[in-house]
């Protein structure tokens, strides 16, 4: 058995309690920490306003993050939850289900869908890149080969 010192259950996550980026771009670590709140929101049960409000105070306050984007797609993501739930499970085949995905990727995508919605200006070659390099660093191949297919369709 793999222990480690992390206590997922509980919101413990990977980030670096230093300010040292994962990444180079603000944006990109702004998208990271999406994913980990709507990660966090899922196996946690608790809604994504309130992990986002703990986000700036604590986690995002340490990231070299752009923090406007956090807001923007954490709250796009919160307020149409529901919407994204059913427009990603819509597309999934019978044999799958929401509750079915695994919930790193099931953020993923909420995450990706959410910023679609959000930041057009971003353009969705875009956004569907950014979310695909990030789940390549938490999900199977063929996973993010679903990703991809999933965000494109969106």
């Amino acid at each position: 058995m793999v222990t480690t010192e992390f206590d997922w259950e509980n919101g413990d996550d990977a980030f670096p309690l230093e300010n040292v980026p994962l990444t180079e771009d603000t944006r990109t670590e702004a998208r990271l920490c999406v994913v980990q709140a709507l990660y966090q929101s899922l196996v946690m049960g608790r809604h994504v306003a309130d992990i986002a409000k703990e986000f700036e105070v604590t986690r995002l306050a340490k990231r070299k993050a752009d923090k406007k984007l956090f807001a923007l797609v954490c709250g796009e993501a919160a307020e149409g939850a529901e919407r994204y739930k059913e427009m990603i499970s819509s597309v999934l085949t019978e044999a799958w289900t929401w509750e079915r995905l695994d919930p790193v990727l099931r953020a993923v995508l909420w995450a990706g869908a959410a910023e679609l919605t959000a930041n057009p200006k971003a353009g969705v070659g875009v956004v569907v890149s950014e979310y695909l390099n990030i789940s390549k660093g938490f999900l199977a191949p063929e996973q993010v080969g679903f990703v991809y297919k999933m965000l494109d369709g969106l």
